[in-house]
C-alpha cells in the first residue's frame, strides 16, 4: 500500500508535502483500539518515505488524523505552500 501511494505522489509535477499523523490514521487506530499497531504503521512509513522521491515534502507530526492540532497543522502548511513560502 505504500509502494502504490508513493506511485502516485511521485507523479505529482506541483510541489506537495503529506502530512504524516504519528498517533494514528483512522479513528479505529488509536492507542488501546483494535487497529493500534505501532510496528505496521512504522513500517508502512519506512516504506513510503524510501519509495518517494526526494522532492516529495514528508512531515511527521505527533498527533492522530483526527486531532485538531493536526487540522491545524495541516491548514498551516497548506497556507504557506499557497503562499510560495513553504
Amino acid at each position: 500500500m505504500a509502494r502504490t501511494l508513493a506511485n502516485k505522489l511521485n507523479q505529482s509535477r506541483n510541489p506537495i508535502k503529506i502530512l504524516i499523523p504519528l498517533k494514528g490514521w483512522s479513528e479505529a487506530d488509536r492507542e488501546g483500539d483494535v487497529l493500534f499497531d505501532p510496528e505496521s504503521s512504522q513500517a508502512f512509513l519506512e516504506s513510503l518515505e524510501k519509495s518517494l522521491k526526494s522532492d516529495v515534502g514528508v512531515v511527521k507530526v505527533d498527533y492522530h488524523i483526527n486531532d485538531k492540532e493536526f487540522s491545524q497543522e495541516a491548514a498551516d502548511i497548506m497556507i504557506s505552500m499557497l503562499r510560495g513560502s513553504g
